[in-house]
C-alpha cells in the first residue's frame, strides 16, 4: 500500500476521495509562551495495491524525542474492497504543546510505521 502523510494547515475531503489542502507540509509551530496552541490536519492518501484487499487499521502518532506519546494515539480501521483503490482521510487536531523540541508525527498501518514526519516545536524569538 503507497501512503501519503501530510500536515497542514486546513485541508477538506470529497466524495471521490480527493483532497483540497491548505498550507501543506508544517514542519514548525511557534508561540509566545507555553502551551503553544496546535491547529491543523492530518492528511493521508492510501494507494491499494495487490494483496491490500481486506480490512486495515492505522493509528497517528504523535511522539516526543525520547518516544512518549504526547497526544493519545488516533486509531481507526478501514477497508479496501476493490482493486484499484484509493482513500484519503482527513483528520483535525487542535491542542497545545506543553514543551519545546522536536517531535515526530507517525502513522502506523497495521501496527507498521509507514511514514514520519519531524516538527519544531519552540518559543517566538524575542
Amino acid at each position: 500500500m503507497k501512503v501519503t502523510f501530510l500536515l497542514a494547515e486546513g485541508a477538506g475531503k470529497h466524495v471521490d476521495q480527493t483532497v483540497s489542502i491548505l498550507r501543506a507540509g508544517l514542519n514548525r509551530v511557534t508561540g509566545p509562551r507555553l502551551p503553544i496552541p496546535f491547529r491543523a490536519a492530518v492528511v493521508i492518501l492510501f494507494e491499494a495495491e495487490p494483496g491490500d484487499v481486506g480490512p486495515h487499521r492505522y493509528a497517528i502518532r504523535c511522539v516526543s524525542e525520547d518516544g512518549r506519546d504526547l497526544i493519545a494515539p488516533i486509531c481507526e480501521e478501514f477497508a479496501v474492497t476493490a482493486l484499484p483503490a484509493t482513500h484519503s482521510i482527513v483528520q483535525p487536531l487542535a491542542g497545545g504543546f506543553l514543551s519545546v523540541g522536536k517531535v515526530r508525527w507517525l502513522l502506523e498501518v497495521d501496527q507498521e510505521v509507514r511514514a514520519q514526519t519531524t516538527m519544531l516545536v519552540a518559543l517566538e524569538e524575542g
